[in-house]
């Protein structure tokens, strides 16, 4: 405000404000004069005018913008300074251009991700960061950006200060002043090289695995309900390259392109045997001529029937490819020579032992296959790699082969490797003699068939067990119609009660053979093993927290359970209408390592006892869960009821 007077005040004064209002006031005394710096200087005592009711409002209405304007700067700059806080901590590069491509901002991010410092690149251009060859991409994210369209993340390349170029994700957006208009453009540049470099190696994985799927010697096919083929894999298309179409034939005529008469009607008879009786059937070593291709082919092969996608059964076919097995021993004995040109390319360990058995010469696969390095090998004779507790060749055998009374020897035998654990070789040795026809030294194939060995062990256990199942079967299924006999009101619900039941048996079987090769709640594996025997939810009570075994455990505890179910239907609590099952479940510490302690108690049944004879079933219960996962086991034949209790290692 200023003042136009000198000397003494009138008794009122207006005073115009800088938004074009004026305020009046009275004044009680005070004087104007020049100020020194020639504005006016004035001093007052001065006393409001009182305001009339719409000055008043329209003073308030002032106030009340002004506060808001007030609280709206105080809010745009908190978010400003909580944008800015964002930008420079965030871990991506964040920086701006104009228009012409000169750096305008550059966050911590980008220092970090390009190598520039703010001071070196703000007001340069940001050409630099962009290699020669993306110059023409980058240009057209301008051209787009600048006619306002926002862009999505675009992955491209950027060259780092020190000259390396990174995989990064771009995200432009336009910036605009007050008016709207364009005046820069801002990035987010995210470095993706890690995720790159891991993309690269799944596809990588990938492409490996399927490679070795589509080179395993392994095939499967299942047969459906109309004797028609319903799947082939991989590894079984070449046994039926020329059966063609394939999925949806008849599997009858299939096998009879296949094989001439009569194996082609002893296989179909086996197949439809199996479909109609559910009967497994194995042919270990199968050789034979095959009709479409005139050649001699062996197989190792067993079917069963088991449900299909469809819901009904169907006969699946497991079978080996065991020729090229045969091919190349024959052709190592018929052609010595021809060997060594494998040598070094092949996929079993080989070795030349001197007669003495000292090493000549041996291929990496060996030193892989036993852990030792090429300079620890030579100081150990092949024989000193022997398992203890397997026999060592038979001396008669090796001298008729240096007598060439034999062509070769063969032998499977445990051997150690380096960090003292044992693996499973099948060793093929044959002689090689040099230009006078005397015995030179000895050629050593040897194949690591460990996977084989623990399969052909856990497929005995398992045939072990279905047959002692299929004994047991009637038995089990008589007790449960027994049971339902007892609480069914009527021959309604008795079928109805027999059926679910019935039913239930079914699953758990099922679920067992799923569980093999899969994780499984134990929950879930007790709720579909125990389902079906208790007969009813009072019956059996459980109690535990939720725990997942993996595919081992899951196996072995199923076993034990279906063991367990089994004779408690038979001879055990559930053989009477009084009798419960508690299975209780949960985690200890003993000697400071995490234990599953799982139990299985049963009350209310017959009086038990101790077997006189250990079945397979109390082998089952017992020695394998204790074996297979390495489990405390204690087994119990209290006088109130049968106790279990495992307690499992379990590190996860």
């Amino acid at each position: 405000m200023c003042a136009r007077t000198r000397g003494p005040l009138p008794g009122k004064i207006t005073l115009k404000t800088e938004g074009g209002g004026s305020l009046t006031w009275s004044c009680n005394g005070g004087a104007a004069g020049p100020g020194a710096d020639g504005g006016a200087l004035v001093i007052l005592r001065l006393q409001p005018a009182e305001l009339g009711k719409a000055a008043f409002e329209q003073l308030n209405l002032k106030i009340r913008t002004l506060k808001s304007e007030i609280e709206w700067r105080n809010r745009a700059e908190q978010a400003r300074a909580h944008l800015a806080a964002i930008v420079s901590s965030s871990t991506d590069a964040i920086y701006s251009k104009d228009m012409a491509d000169n750096v305008t901002s550059w966050n911590d991010g980008a220092e970090n991700m390009f190598g520039y410092s703010a001071q070196e690149i703000v007001g340069q251009t940001a050409l630099c960061l962009v290699p020669e060859e993306k110059r023409d991409e980058e240009a057209m994210f301008v051209r787009r950006v600048g006619s306002g369209e926002t862009l999505r993340a675009v992955e491209t390349l950027r060259r780092c200060k020190d000259g390396r170029l990174l995989q990064v994700s771009v995200t432009p957006s336009p910036i605009r002043n007050e008016a709207g208009e364009i005046i820069g453009i801002s990035k987010i540049v995210r470095d993706i090289s890690v995720r790159k470099k891991v993309e690269r190696s799944l596809l990588a994985a990938n492409a490996s695995l399927a490679q070795l799927v589509n080179e395993s010697p392994f095939g499967i096919y299942a047969v459906d309900a109309d004797f028609r083929i319903a799947q082939v894999s991989v590894g079984a298309q070449k046994v039926f390259e020329n059966v063609r179409p394939l999925i949806g034939r008849d599997f009858a005529e299939a096998l009879r392109i296949i094989w001439p008469e009569p194996a082609a009607s002893e296989f179909i008879a086996h197949f439809r045997h199996t479909l109609a009786t559910g009967e497994a059937y194995h042919a270990p070593d199968t050789v034979g001529n095959r009709h479409d291709i005139d050649q001699v082919e062996a197989y190792d092969w067993k079917i069963e029937r088991l449900t299909l996608p469809d819901g009904r059964p169907g006969v699946v076919c497991h079978f080996y490819d065991l020729s090229e097995r045969q091919n190349f021993e024959a052709a190592l004995r018929e052609s010595e020579q021809r060997f060594r040109g494998t040598f070094d390319n092949a996929s079993v360990g080989i070795a030349h032992i001197g007669l003495d058995g000292t090493w000549l010469e041996f291929n990496d696969r060996l030193c892989e296959m036993s852990g030792y390095s090429r300079t620890d090998l030579p100081h150990r004779r092949l024989d000193q790699l022997l398992h203890p507790e397997d026999r060592p060749v038979d001396p008669g055998k090796v001298d008729r082969l240096l007598s060439g009374t034999i062509a070769n020897l063969q032998y499977e035998a445990r051997h150690l490797c380096a960090d003292g654990s044992d693996v499973w070789w099948d060793v093929s040795v044959a002689l090689q003699r040099n230009g006078e026809s005397e015995p030179a030294y000895l050629i050593y194939v040897i194949r690591d068939v460990s996977d084989r060995k623990a399969a052909q062990e856990h497929q005995n256990i398992l045939m072990h067990e279905l047959s002692h199942r299929s004994k047991n079967q009637l038995a089990v299924v008589g007790a449960i119609a027994r049971q339902t006999a007892r609480t069914a009101g009527s021959m309604q619900d008795f079928r109805a009660l027999l059926e679910q039941r019935l039913n239930g048996l079914a699953v758990s079987i099922d679920l067992l053979v799923k569980q093999s090769w899969t994780g499984a709640s134990l929950r879930d594996l007790i709720d579909k093993q125990l389902e079906a025997f208790a007969g009813g939810g009072e019956r059996l009570e459980r109690d535990g927290p939720e725990v997942v075994l993996n595919s081992n455990e899951a196996e072995v505890i199923g076993l034990a359970m279906h063991e367990l179910s089994t004779n408690c239907v038979k001879y055990g609590a559930w053989s009477t209408p009084e009798g419960k099952v508690h299975v209780e479940w949960g985690f200890e510490t003993h000697d400071e390592k995490k234990v599953l302690r799982l139990s299985w108690t049963e009350r209310g049944g017959p009086p038990v006892s101790a077997p006189e004879k250990t079945g397979f079933g109390q082998t089952v219960i017992k020695s394998f869960v204790s074996q297979k996962l390495g489990a405390n086991v204690d087994l119990a034949y209290a006088a109130d009821g049968l106790q279990w209790t495992v307690m499992l290692p379990f590190d996860r």
